[in-house]
């Protein structure tokens, strides 16, 4: 009876452990605040009640129980001035310019007739990628062949008209109305040819004995297909794309520069970058040119980059990279890294304000370097910075807003 009675009082404080351990546990997923981004200089000290009395968090803010605070395994370090190293660390994306990126359409409606391209072909410049047709073109062909059997005529006829007039067997009126006759078929001539040419059909070329409806879509450079929109006897307009040509020979990076660095960077400078899914693959670039804009709201501006080996099969336009720029060693209020977080705004970091109470910060001008974090402007030293689960708060605040806003 003795050893029944042990056995469950055990197993009842086991029990009671446990429960005590989930709940906890769970509550570090559940709503203590809001992670709405601020600037440094909102003090976040106006708490709410909620219908029960019980003080909630300010929006920027997230609250943790003791037992909440040791299940997120938060580590933090103390703002203070160290030297930043030698490279500053910038986020960046690879681009390609506007102009070596075409989206085809068709000049005119017409069918389609045939496609000779797939998507992720090589093609060449002036190769022919879709055939069309239309019965309008035929019109076209023909309206060029008459008029320039007439301006053949016209031509003729003003140089016998000129002669009559030397000879005064007949009025200057008919040679002026000649004259004018013939400019006139002289521009119809012209946008006739402009048209033909728009179609890459060639007037010279054209045979009164076998005209075709036919005319080709034509890469404007040399590169990769992208897209393929179109398949025969399909019906377009102007306006439907056909297929996308990209020129990856002049694919460049692009990284935002925070505004306290504009004095480093120069152009010329060369950079390292690596691609962020493929960290071990590194190439090499400089610095071409610098923008002139700022950036308002991140305090940074956009520094353009050349690639020497642009044109590895590996490299993408859209890919994000992390590139490493050697600056001057200086003295920066800075943490350990592992406290900036990205977000659509710029970087966030959280700060603790005393135990178990956390906020959610936007930082302006901050970076990473090596293995440091710089704070940026309007940051004061001494302040205490997560530098480890960081990630764990930020998603807390996630579920704590849409919690607040449910209810």
């Amino acid at each position: 009876m003795y050893n029944f009675i042990y056995h469950k009082h055990n197993s009842s404080v086991h029990d009671r452990l446990l429960w005590v351990f989930l709940m906890s546990f769970s509550l570090i997923f559940t709503a203590c605040g809001s992670g709405s981004e601020v600037d440094t200089d909102q003090s976040g000290d106006s708490n709410s009640v909620d219908s029960s009395g019980a003080a909630t968090p300010p929006a920027d803010e997230v609250w943790l129980t003791p037992i909440q605070e040791s299940l997120a395994d938060l580590a933090t370090d103390t703002a203070c001035l160290r030297v930043v190293g030698d490279e500053l660390l910038l986020n960046g994306v690879l681009e390609v310019p506007p102009q070596h990126h075409a989206r085809l359409h068709a000049p005119i409606p017409a069918f389609v007739k045939s496609v000779r391209v797939k998507e992720g072909e090589r093609v060449s410049q002036g190769q022919v990628l879709i055939w069309l047709e239309h019965p309008d073109i035929l019109e076209l062909q023909k309206s060029y062949l008459e008029n320039s059997a007439k301006l053949t005529f016209l031509e003729a006829e003003t140089g016998r008209q000129e002669q009559l007039v030397q000879r005064q067997a007949t009025d200057r009126r008919t040679l002026e109305q000649s004259r004018s006759d013939y400019q006139s078929a002289l521009a119809q001539r012209a946008s006739l040819r402009a048209q033909l040419q728009r179609l890459h059909i060639d007037p010279a070329r054209i045979d009164p004995k076998q005209l075709s409806g036919d005319f080709p879509v034509k890469s404007p450079f040399s590169g990769y297909i992208t897209s393929v929109n179109a398949f025969p006897g399909q019906f377009t307009e102007r306006t439907g794309e056909l297929v996308g040509v990209l020129d990856l020979s002049h694919m460049h990076v692009e990284l935002d520069l925070p505004e306290s660095h504009l004095p480093q960077v120069q152009p010329k400078m060369p950079f390292s970058f690596s691609l962020t899914r493929f960290p071990e693959r590194v190439f090499d670039a400089e610095v071409f040119s610098i923008s002139r804009e700022l950036n308002m709201e991140r305090r940074t501006v956009r520094v353009h980059g050349h690639i020497e080996r642009e044109q590895d099969p590996l490299l993408r336009p859209g890919m994000s990279v992390l590139a490493r720029l050697p600056i001057k060693s200086a003295e920066r209020l800075s943490v350990a890294s592992g406290a900036l977080m990205q977000s659509d705004s710029g970087w966030v970091a959280f700060q603790k304000l005393t135990s178990g109470r956390y906020r959610k910060v936007r930082l302006k001008g901050a970076y990473m370097s090596g293995s440091l974090d710089v704070l940026g402007e309007g940051i004061e030293g001494g302040t205490v910075w997560v530098i480890q689960g960081a990630g764990r708060l930020g998603a807390q605040a996630l579920v704590g807003n849409e919690t607040k806003g449910g209810q």
